[in-house]
């Protein structure tokens, strides 16, 4: 059962997810670069939305990742629902920030592919579908912790 450990411990999956998303401010650069040529004016504004959105969202990784189990490892109750870090309005405000930048900008960018035409239809439309479920997902997930708290 000990060599099962490695995969109970979740800080080494954030670590990666935290890097493969920081890499991930890749892809739209290079489909915006792919596509400068016949990219309408909307679809080059989706392009840097959907950047900083990017990078935004392995910045909300960093907490799960570094910061709460310092906070844990010196006060549990610091991450309660009575503690300072969950009914916060700034916590709750930047994490859907960042799900409704990454969300927006790559609708935009879907868009963008099927009327430039230089990739198929269908990856457009898989763009504009899917980023939104994954970066609307995470700000659902932290409404849903707001509101639900204990009174």
């Amino acid at each position: 059962m000990a060599c099962w450990r490695w995969l109970v411990n979740w800080q080494w999956i954030n670590r990666l997810g935290v890097l493969g998303a920081s890499a991930g401010v890749l892809g739209p650069a290079g489909n915006y670069i792919f596509q400068l040529p016949k990219a309408v004016s909307f679809a080059v504004a989706g392009y840097y939305i959907a950047t900083l959105g990017t990078a935004l969202l392995p910045r909300t990784m960093l907490g799960d990742t570094i910061l709460w189990p310092i906070l844990v490892n010196h006060d549990e109750s610091l991450l309660s629902f009575q503690g300072p870090v969950y009914p916060s309005r700034t916590f709750l405000t930047f994490f859907v920030a960042s799900g409704l930048t990454y969300s927006a900008g790559f609708v935009l960018v879907g868009i963008g592919i099927v009327q430039a035409n230089t990739l198929p239809s269908a990856a457009g439309f898989l763009v504009a579908v899917g980023a939104p479920l994954f970066g609307l997902g995470q700000c659902m997930a932290i409404i849903k912790l707001f509101y639900d708290q204990p009174a």
